[in-house]
């Protein structure tokens, strides 16, 4: 806010090129000759930038021109995570409770370092691929290497940021409590195969009867498979017969009592049977079932510890990009 004071008309000039400072008005008429006062308010926009900007005006009447320079401090650091807006079967805020990886921008408008807030952090095995920048950053990925096993909780992931002038920010997410099991067999993006097991894909040589376990073998996920079972680039795949199956995880003391598929292929007739093959109340087979759109079985009348399987249906191929399995 500038007082002028003046005994005749005055108009504003500037710098026109300058368009972050606005004022309330740009002239002033003074006809009588008597000396008047007058204020003259100036609004500046935020400056988006690290660096102090400068702009200068011009108070014009009778007797001359006045000068004047106006600065504005630079932008406070701030630093805001997005993920790319895309259709997903997951919460990518959410991590699974069996872990895995997490990706998005940093918008930031200064350089930075980045950390695990280990007081505010109760996931475990929490780690970032990218530990600084300068700006902006496309691909900001966090990594949780172990399970929650804590069947009622969730758990959290506090990334803190340091920027300039000794500014801070963070970012957060939450780790699914144990009760639901979500393998993500496509990734995040559901774009690209991710093998979520100890060792290695085994390839499409792999067949017949075996387990895969997760790291640290908390869970295991078994198969029958008249041809190839391994991470296919669409999925999960199990075999090609109609009595081909994927054996769910058993956890001990709690009963399984939803299932939700989100299947590649889409030309199978899954439904839910126990171990001796019987069908499973609440999980027959239902024509809504196509590609790419997640089927939710809700089951009833299963039991504590017993391990359940998703059966083919048809002499189709099973190619399962996410599978969410819920116990109580």
């Amino acid at each position: 806010m500038l007082e002028v004071i003046s005994n005749r008309s005055w108009s504003l000039t500037g710098n026109k090129e300058c368009e972050w400072i606005s004022a309330d008005r740009k002239e002033f008429l003074n006809l009588g000759g008597s000396t008047q006062s007058t204020l003259l308010r100036l609004k500046a926009s935020p400056n988006p930038i690290r660096e102090v900007r400068n702009t200068a005006i011009a108070i014009s009447g009778e007797a001359g021109t006045r000068n004047f320079t106006l600065s504005q401090k630079r932008a406070k650091p701030t630093v805001s995570f997005a993920f790319e807006d895309r259709n997903r079967y997951l919460d990518p805020q959410y991590f699974s409770s069996l872990g895995g990886k997490r990706w998005g921008k940093i918008t930031c408008n200064s350089s930075w370092t980045a950390e695990i807030d280990t007081d505010l952090t109760t996931a475990e095995e929490v780690s970032l691929e990218t530990s600084s920048g300068e700006g902006n950053l496309d691909v900001f990925t966090v990594v949780v290497g172990k399970a929650n096993l804590d069947f009622d909780n969730t758990k959290d992931i506090v990334v803190r940021f340091h920027m300039e002038d000794d500014t801070e920010g963070t970012i957060s997410f939450k780790q699914q409590k144990g009760s639901i099991l979500t393998f993500e067999f496509m990734g995040q993006d559901c774009n690209a195969k991710n093998w979520l097991f100890e060792g290695t894909n085994p390839g499409s040589s792999n067949k017949g009867q075996g387990s895969f376990f997760t790291p640290g073998k908390e869970y295991e996920l078994s198969y029958s498979a008249t041809t190839a079972c391994y991470l296919y680039s669409s999925g999960m795949q199990c075999g090609s017969g109609a009595s081909d199956y994927f054996e769910l995880p058993a956890i001990e003391g709690k009963r399984l009592v939803r299932i939700t598929d989100t299947d590649a292929n889409g030309s199978t007739k899954p439904y839910i049977c126990d171990r001796n093959m019987n069908p499973v109340k609440g999980g027959e087979y239902n024509s809504a079932f196509t590609k790419h759109v997640p089927f939710t079985w809700n089951l009833e009348e299963t039991l504590p510890g017993e391990r359940y399987r998703i059966v083919s249906g048809h002499t189709k191929t099973q190619r399962i990009n996410t599978l969410e399995l819920e116990y109580e």
